[in-house]
């Protein structure tokens, strides 16, 4: 017997956490849930943050706005990596113009945390463009013992 596990392939499935509070991956979910999602947060007016490589296949995009119909009333599709505070600004604007009332992310990680700053700073009011956040952010990071601050 080999020293080295094979591990199954896992190609379907959820799971619950902190913040989205729920994760379900492959292929067809989407159509699969994504109304019914969408129904028990009492979603109307969806607003879509994804990043420009997501955005540039039909095979992802088409098939979603599809799906979405009517009650998707936005998309910023610019999300860059490492989720810069320009992008967020943007989408936050772009999502509060929109009057959305549920985020949705399409992608990876920087596609999912810009929808979490962007409903942050949506539901705090939160300016990104006041020129004394990145300091105030670093002063913050060190109060709590940050070792880093990306801004």
């Amino acid at each position: 017997m080999s020293d080295r596990q094979v591990l199954p392939l896992i190609n379907r499935g959820s799971f619950t956490y902190a913040n989205p509070g729920l994760i379900h991956w492959s292929a067809g979910c989407v159509a699969e849930r994504l109304t019914d999602g969408i129904d028990q947060l009492d979603g109307r007016r969806v607003f879509l943050v994804t990043t420009r490589r997501i955005a540039g296949n039909p095979n992802l995009l088409g098939p979603l706005r599809r799906l979405l119909g009517n009650h998707l009333v936005g998309i910023y599709l610019k999300v860059r990596q490492h989720t810069p505070a320009r992008d967020v600004v943007a989408a936050t604007a772009a999502a509060r113009e929109a009057r959305s009332d549920l985020l949705l992310s399409l992608g990876g990680g920087s596609a999912i945390d810009a929808a979490k700053a962007v409903a942050f700073s949506l539901v705090t009011s939160l300016n990104l463009t006041d020129p004394n956040l990145p300091s105030r952010a670093q002063d913050l990071g060190a109060m709590l013992g940050m070792l880093h601050v990306v801004w």
